[in-house]
């Protein structure tokens, strides 16, 4: 749910083998099924992983994300177990009744693979905070599904090489391209104002092809002192709050990205059609619990990233941007054909900022040489947010990438925008139950 934006870019984000039959499973019948076979065994499993992933959450800060499920199950994780070793015990319990448990449909199969995925992880996550040690690698592939793909030095210092030929001047290429991004900062006193642009324009494009329930809404306020750009905070009833950090200087390129990622048709989306299609029409709990490091956080940053492109083709963005978007800035667009390919050029440095999280979690970079690495291979000068955000979140720098290799496969090949979109909304609302949980990569 976090929107990193650093001077150069988000962190970037692989995963789950998604397989889809035909166009996938029609949702509609998908649905009917379910409702037509309850499961109370089924119900009693994953109210008992909420209550796990709760419990957990109030020993490990940050590990859940949103809740939304009955308030009294909130109160009994309290006190249901005393210690991260009792939690863990009794995941370890849990799981072995999920294995004794026979599907007898494919369904339930992918709904307990589901439940069984998030436990795993559950786990492995218990162990990192009783004092396990993991590479950067291990600990991404037991808590997210996969591994981000690995960069040397030589490679990192290429993808400098097109930003170095459009930059042109005197000085380093760090101090070049922080001039460069000066020139686009969206003005404090005009932040809300761009953003909330970007994110109602956002909502237009989405619901064109998106049925959301009645009433569903977003809270956006302003915030400070935090180590990422934006956040979505799911507060149940189709509600979000949606913060946004003024204390980075968001330049105008992160108002689309952000608000499609944090918004429309990102999490804030993806929540509300699962509250409303799965836990309310359903009952499926599981659901109303968001843990931050788990396969789920990175199948839903996989799909907000990829809804970027889906919402905003290329050059439907450039049209809002020139025609919306820096004129509400008060940022003149003579100039917008280099800033766009500074802006496309720049995304190829998103590999620097997770290959630099995993040499420094793994000891292989002191502070200092990551500070370096943060300022020569990603351009960023705000290193001190980013090896905050790292110390914090550990390996969810690498969950965007790990998630969006996986959603990006699923896309790719579809040549009608159209299918794409009904392909994206299957994942948006069923995503975690075509997922191929006898086949993990």
């Amino acid at each position: 749910m976090i929107g990193l934006h650093f001077p150069a870019m988000p962190f970037p984000r692989s995963g789950f083998a998604l397989p889809f039959s035909g166009a996938a499973l029609a949702l509609a019948a998908l649905l009917a099924f379910c409702r037509a076979s309850p499961e109370p065994r089924a119900n009693a499993l994953a109210r008992d992983y909420v209550l796990l992933a709760l419990a957990l959450g109030t020993r490990d800060s940050g590990y859940v994300e949103s809740y939304y499920g009955p308030e009294e199950w909130r109160a009994e994780a309290g006190h249901r177990v005393e210690t991260t070793a009792s939690i863990g015990f009794e995941s370890g319990r849990l799981l072995k009744r999920l294995h004794a448990f026979e599907p007898k449909t494919d369904i339930e199969r992918r709904r307990l693979g589901f439940l069984r995925r998030q436990l795993e992880s559950l786990q492995r996550r218990v162990d990192l905070v009783r004092g396990d040690s993991m590479s950067f690698d291990e600990e991404t592939k037991v808590l997210y599904g996969g591994i981000a793909p690995h960069w040397s030095e030589a490679e990192l210092a290429s993808r400098l090489e097109g930003l170095d030929r459009l930059l042109e001047g005197d000085g380093p290429l760090l101090a070049r391209f922080q001039i460069h991004q000066h020139r686009y900062v969206v003005p404090a006193n005009k932040l809300a104002t761009v953003f909330e642009a970007a994110i109602e324009e956002c909502r237009r494009r989405t619901t064109e092809h998106i049925d959301l329930p009645a009433g569903e809404s977003y809270q956006l306020e302003l915030v400070k002192g935090k180590p990422w750009a934006a956040y979505s905070w799911y507060q149940g009833s189709y509600e979000s709050l949606i913060e946004l950090n003024s204390g980075f200087s968001l330049t105008i390129d992160s108002m689309i990205d952000l608000a499609c990622h944090e918004v429309y048709p990102g999490h804030h989306t993806m929540q509300v059609l699962l509250e409303s299609r799965l836990v309310r029409s359903l009952g499926w709990q599981e659901y109303t619990v968001t843990p931050l490091f788990s396969p789920f956080s990175a199948f839903s940053e996989g799909l907000a990233e990829i809804g970027v492109e889906l919402v905003f083709p290329s050059e439907d963005r450039r049209r809002f941007e020139r025609e919306v978007l820096f004129p509400l800035a008060g940022l003149a667009t003579k100039d917008y054909e280099h800033y766009d390919a500074v802006r496309r050029e720049a995304k190829k440095l998103r590999a620097a900022q997770t290959e630099t999280a995993r040499r420094y979690l793994d000891r292989e970079l002191t502070g200092r040489q990551a500070r370096d690495w943060l300022q020569t291979y990603a351009l960023t000068t705000d290193v001190e947010s980013a090896l905050r955000f790292v110390t914090i979140y550990r390996s969810h720098v690498a969950s965007y990438e790990v998630g969006e290799r996986m959603m990006r496969d699923h896309l790719e090949g579809r040549a009608e925008t159209s299918e794409k979109w009904e392909v994206f909304e299957q994942m948006l609302t069923a995503g975690s139950l075509f997922l191929d949980n006898e086949h993990p990569p």
